[in-house]
């Protein structure tokens, strides 16, 4: 299959922001949208993390299902890395989707959250499908289904992509948009690439050297 392209994530986004375009402004719908792109994100690059340990373990002499029982536990992981709950691994929010599509994605970024507390602390509870924002009319189901299947149409794993930092480049184009579309200007959100190459320029980082920025932001 072919790799993701930016220009294609980039649509693909912004094709994302249209589903909610004109129901709220973009400071309120951003955070759905970057919720979803996160736990879509999460999930996908768990599945490719979960698949390459069971073969990991199959190989070195477990049966598949002992091998996909160990795959299930935090412990199996990496401290650095994302684990993700059976609740929050997309597969699951597709399959609860067509009830209570609202509540199958409230409850997989809370369970995200809470089994990655460290990094995580309150990044994703706030976000709710199901309250409204703002004074805005609250999401409704067929608006919700519409979302979860548009984010369903692009594997968003690392093999996924066309170059390792796509979905940073991604990001900050979508920030622009968003700061576009509620009047502001995208550097009161982040650092342009044209001011951090500048920085980097009047720095000149040496090998071996390490940089602190306590504002780093998307560490562009």
């Amino acid at each position: 299959m072919a790799q993701l392209t930016l220009p294609q994530l980039e649509r693909h986004l912004y094709a994302a922001a249209d589903i909610l375009r004109g129901k709220m402004d973009a400071a309120q719908y951003q955070d759905y949208i970057f919720g979803m792109l996160f736990l879509k994100r999460a999930s996908d690059q768990f599945d490719v993390a979960q698949a390459a340990l069971v073969k990991k373990l199959v190989e070195e002499g477990k049966g598949r299902e002992q091998a996909e029982r160990i795959s299930e536990a935090r412990g199996a992981y990496k401290a650095h890395e994302f684990y993700v709950p059976y609740e929050s691994r997309w597969s699951t929010v597709v399959g609860k989707s067509r009830t209570e599509p609202a509540e199958a994605l409230n409850v997989a970024l809370a369970q995200l959250e809470n089994h990655n507390h460290q990094a995580l602390d309150g990044v994703l509870s706030y976000i709710s499908f199901t309250e409204s924002r703002g004074g805005n009319t609250k999401l409704t189901k067929p608006v919700i289904q519409q979302l979860i299947d548009h984010f369903s149409d692009y594997q968003l794993s690392n093999d996924d992509f066309e170059f390792p930092d796509l979905l940073g480049y991604a990001y900050e184009y979508l920030i622009g948009e968003f700061a576009d579309e509620g009047g502001k200007k995208g550097g009161q959100f982040y650092t342009p690439r044209s001011v951090i190459r500048m920085m980097n320029q009047l720095v000149k980082p040496q090998s071996g050297m390490s940089v602190y920025d306590p504002c780093c932001g998307s560490a562009g």
